[in-house]
């Protein structure tokens, strides 16, 4: 009679002690590290990109089309050229002073983001303007990697300080960037 209700007894206690949170382990034994959302802002991003090497050769492999289209008198190609290039020059004003998402530009460095995020211990890569992924996550520490992300992609110093300059400023609206003519 007294062995019956022993196992019972245990039972109980362990399922009570996991339900205030006592594992019976040694402290620390269960610490885990808490979840940790890196954020940037997506504008420095897109200004140190268009100082970077990556850029640069996107714009070599365009003008050496261009090149060819002229040369050639192909008049087709330049114009889908001229209309890509206006359109990338639309996207890359949204991108880069108003809010406008950056993540083609971060795919260029899929392979070193990991790293990056994995020494700060995050487990993904926001942009601080993206509200809805950041609610979706709003009971995670965070950490800023910005300035990371612009060591990441430029060495250019001016390209640099460009890229830190527009942190002290905010966005544009958006409707202005998709109004503004050059």
């Amino acid at each position: 009679m007294y062995c019956r209700w022993i196992p019972c007894l245990a039972m109980l206690l362990l399922v009570s002690s996991t339900q205030w949170g006592c594992s019976g382990l040694p402290q620390g034994a269960t610490d885990v590290q808490q979840p940790i959302v890196a954020l940037y802002d997506s504008r420095a991003v897109a200004i140190a990109f268009v100082g970077s090497e990556i850029f640069a050769e996107s714009m070599k492999e365009i003008r050496r089309e261009y090149d060819q289209a002229t040369a050639a008198g192909d008049a087709a190609t330049l114009d889908r050229i001229q209309l890509m290039m206006q359109q990338r020059q639309k996207d890359l004003h949204a991108q880069g002073f108003g809010t406008g998402p950056v993540d083609e530009i971060l795919e260029q460095y899929s392979e070193q983001l990991p790293m990056l995020l994995e020494e700060v211990g995050a487990f993904i890569l926001i942009s601080k303007w993206n509200e809805d992924a950041l609610a979706s996550h709003a009971e995670v520490a965070r950490i800023d990697l910005t300035v990371a992300l612009i060591d990441l992609i430029t060495d250019d110093p001016k390209q640099r300080r460009s890229a830190l300059e527009i942190l002290d400023q905010e966005p544009v609206v958006t409707e202005a960037v998709e109004n503004h003519q050059d």
